[in-house]
């Protein structure tokens, strides 16, 4: 459904309504109930027309909206008046059960298990596809930023190009490190620091109260691992 579908949707849902409606009754009433951010997006450009007010709110604290006394109804629009009763009628879920959908994006990228060197990596309408719980587009696009931003997930491009990734386990075994030989170990009187690659440091996330402090790339690959002996003391 196009912007210019939804907003003669929308005028038609109002006039339906009699009265005031925040964007989710909206949403609700427009048959195919498309997701609230769309709905939301569209009676902006209606009030930038002056078709539609913002005059209070509703349920939730969210906005309520109503029809200018300057809109005219056309046959068109009254026409369309009984799908809208009937989609009143239905059941629907507007909104993700956005845990679920965190696991679901978190598995899809692990699963199956790639060929050695190479790494799942999908789009969002691939990762979509797969969520079983999704049920707004607009809320993986939240969900998949939040998960970029907690280092959980890596991302490059922008728009349809754009493409994500788990990233590395960040959570490192002393004990698996000092297993490999070729890691060099420097040490000085405060810190140990054991050096896996050279690159430009993105991102840093500490453990044991600080007195380990881990280093990444943007790709999430570490780059180096800080021991305080200070903090290890007891200090």
């Amino acid at each position: 459904m196009v912007g210019k579908e939804i907003r003669r949707w929308i005028c038609a849902a109002l006039l339906y309504e009699g009265g005031p409606a925040t964007v989710v009754r909206l949403a609700q009433l427009i048959p195919g109930h498309p997701e609230p951010h769309h709905v939301s997006q569209q009676i902006y450009e209606l009030k930038k027309v002056g078709l539609v007010e913002k005059i209070g709110v509703g349920a939730g604290g969210k906005p309520t909206w109503r029809l200018q006394d300057r809109f005219v109804s056309t046959n068109e629009i009254t026409e369309m008046i009984p799908q809208i009763e009937r989609a009143a009628r239905e059941k629907v879920a507007l909104y993700s059960d956005r845990d679920a959908v965190r696991t679901e994006i978190l598995e899809c990228l692990r699963e199956p298990a790639p060929p050695p060197g190479q790494k799942p990596v999908l789009s969002k309408q691939e990762i979509l596809s797969r969520c079983r719980s999704a049920v707004s587009e607009h809320e993986v696009s939240q969900i998949l930023a939040e998960l970029v931003a907690d280092g959980r997930l890596i991302a490059e491009g922008s728009g349809a190009k754009r493409r994500y990734w788990a990233a590395k386990n960040m959570q490192l075994s002393l004990c698996s490190l000092i297993q490999i030989p070729e890691v060099p170990i420097f040490q000085d009187e405060k810190t140990i620091r054991a050096r896996f690659a050279e690159g430009k440091a993105a991102r840093r996330r500490s453990a044991i109260g600080g007195a380990v402090t881990a280093t990444f790339d943007r790709r999430g690959n570490c780059l180096e691992l800080v021991i305080n002996k200070e903090f290890l003391n007891g200090r």
